[in-house]
């Protein structure tokens, strides 16, 4: 979640794809569908493949792409490989300062042989911590949250969810640093009952009630009428974020109509129920010494879409996240902290 930082790498490890993947028969989520003249109802899910990790497979490469899904990011998402392989998402973001910029991003998206995939996607994240001022989760650069989707149609819809951890690692295997050079971070991404029970791991006893202990009272009155996900369990968690985000996706489809360099990359154009709007480009990479020039790619990219029509590139400043902006307006406090801890940018 850090935005002082140019660029922020996901880790994969192929090798821990096995604890990485739910079992169908044990998946913890939930579904709502609503269908005109029907009375909302929550579902659960059972055996849902967006869940799978190990077979997922990205298709914003094939013209029948029914949707951008906000749960597949980058090109690729585990594919089988040995147990040294890995995925490095490499991602920069760039702002959006209003409608009129997103529609002039667009064109030039479209200039540069981008084509918009799919439809609209929209989801609902929930963020999720210990009450202030335990931030267990977020001062470690852990962050976790219950992302909602919505599918179907016009007539009949509804929201899939899943729990998912995106937690920072320092140091490659190897030892060496994944940061050099670049200020790039590495994200680990859990997703599913495995995410549950690592951020569970993660909390330290003296910071909660094992008995187990009642957090009602310690819920925000904002979150007043919505349906907070739940654990299952007294762990102590409450959340600390939700926002809605509309995003739409584009990606090179015709390899013939671009700069070779842009294609194999995506670009991600979000707006958000409280009125920021931020874009992203990434791509995947499959070891650490492609990183640099993944790293190229994206930032020749941004820059392109954030140049004037004389070339002059804008600031180099990355802009600050969705979750970043919202905790900078609703929660100062827990952003300082952040702040102070170093895993997220200053910000005025």
């Amino acid at each position: 979640m850090r935005t002082s930082s140019s660029v922020t790498l996901l880790l994969l490890l192929h090798g821990r794809a096995a604890s990485l993947c739910t079992p169908a028969s044990s998946l913890s989520g939930s579904s709502t569908f609503i269908t005109q003249g029907l009375r909302r109802q929550r579902v659960p899910i059972s055996g849902c493949s967006l869940h799978n990790r190990r077979y997922r497979q990205w298709n914003h490469l094939s013209q029948n792409t029914s949707n951008c899904h906000p749960y597949k990011r980058g090109m690729t998402v585990l594919k089988e490989g040995s147990k040294n392989d890995i995925e490095l998402e490499v991602e920069q973001k760039f702002a959006l300062p209003n409608t009129s910029s997103v529609a002039e991003i667009e064109r030039k998206l479209a200039s540069l042989g981008f084509e918009r995939i799919g439809r609209k996607a929209e989801f609902t994240d929930w963020y999720f911590d210990l009450p202030a001022p335990h931030w267990s989760l977020t001062l470690q650069d852990c962050w976790f949250r219950y992302r909602e989707v919505k599918i179907g149609d016009k007539t009949s819809w509804g929201w899939k969810g899943s729990w998912q951890l995106k937690r920072g690692r320092q140091i490659a295997d190897d030892g060496s640093s994944l940061n050099a050079g670049g200020g790039a971070t590495v994200y680990e991404e859990i997703e599913g009952q495995d995410a549950v029970d690592a951020a569970l791991s993660m909390l330290s006893n003296e910071n909660i009630d094992i008995d187990g202990c009642s957090v009602d009272n310690k819920i925000d009155a904002k979150y007043d009428g919505f349906d907070i996900p739940h654990l299952g369990e007294g762990c102590g968690l409450t959340p600390f974020a939700r926002f809605e985000t509309r995003r739409t996706c584009w990606a090179v489809l015709n390899f013939e109509s671009s700069d070779s360099d842009f294609v194999g990359l995506t670009v991600e154009l979000d707006g958000t129920n409280f009125g920021y709007m931020v874009g992203e480009v990434e791509t995947m990479v499959y070891s650490e010494d492609k990183v640099a020039n993944a790293k190229d790619r994206v930032a020749k990219l941004v820059s392109k879409l954030g140049s004037d029509e004389d070339g002059n590139s804008g600031t180099s400043v990355p802009p600050a996240g969705k979750l970043e902006t919202y905790m900078i307006e609703n929660r100062r406090d827990h952003y300082d902290a952040c702040i102070k801890a170093g895993v997220m940018g200053s910000s005025s």
